[in-house]
């Protein structure tokens, strides 16, 4: 009986034990890892802000200008007109013309076919030298109308000497073809550069009235002139 009483004393003694040690046990707190801390949102960033283009004061209806439409072939055609119409070419500056009354400078230059002439070829004539150029509008008008009077007087002691004043290597070739275009046949002879210096020509087409003795009488510039006033001045030193 007491080996019973002391069997059952040490169960419960080991049982008493097991029970403290699992309550010991729970009481402890777990050692779990500490859970890594998010990373902080980076701080929002505001796209930059663009200023706005200053207001542009609205114009009244009155001050927009409003642009017409170019008419580049009627102005081409125009400037044409004016350039055929125009009264003389330019020359460069020259000397002053030739006086009236001054005895006319003599030249010897030569013609489209390089035959020299000479001013003293036709002395006791009554001479006009026309001074023109192949290039020149105003000179396309005038040469028509210098034929005229060169046909209506050649048979009367009266010449016509065209001298043109082109300047380039084929020059004679030009001429050439200007006369015959015209129909000119009046002599046309080739200017070096010396004769209009000589008469102070600064302006085409340039006419001299030269008399029988070799004096200037009257000079007319420009394409357009009053053939019955030249006609006149003709018959009367003829």
């Amino acid at each position: 009986m007491k080996k019973f009483l002391t069997l059952i004393l040490s169960l419960l003694l080991i049982a008493a034990l097991t029970f403290a040690a699992g309550c010991k046990k729970a009481e402890e707190p777990s050692k779990a890892p500490a859970p890594t801390p998010a990373p902080a949102p980076a701080p929002e960033q505001k796209p930059a802000e663009v200023p706005a283009p200053a207001p542009v004061p609205e114009k009244k209806a009155t001050e927009a200008p409003v642009p017409l439409p170019k008419k580049k072939s009627a102005e081409t055609a125009v400037s044409k007109q004016k350039a055929a119409e125009s009264p003389v070419a330019r020359l460069k500056p020259a000397e002053e013309p030739a006086p009236v009354l001054a005895s006319a400078p003599s030249f010897a230059i030569p013609d489209v076919n390089n035959r020299k002439v000479t001013l003293a070829d036709y002395k006791g004539k009554v001479i006009m030298l026309e001074f023109t150029a192949s290039w020149c509008p105003p000179c396309r008008i005038s040469a028509k109308d210098v034929q005229t009077i060169y046909e209506k007087y050649k048979g009367k002691g009266f010449v016509v000497l065209g001298i043109f004043v082109d300047t380039e290597t084929n020059a004679a070739s030009l001429v050439d073809s200007f006369v015959k275009k015209f129909n000119i046949t009046y002599p046309a002879l080739i200017d070096d550069g010396s004769v209009n210096k000589q008469y102070g020509v600064n302006a085409i087409p340039t006419k001299f009235i030269i008399d029988k003795q070799g004096k200037i009488r009257k000079t007319y510039i420009g394409g357009k002139f009053d053939i019955g006033a030249l006609s006149k001045e003709i018959e009367g030193l003829l």
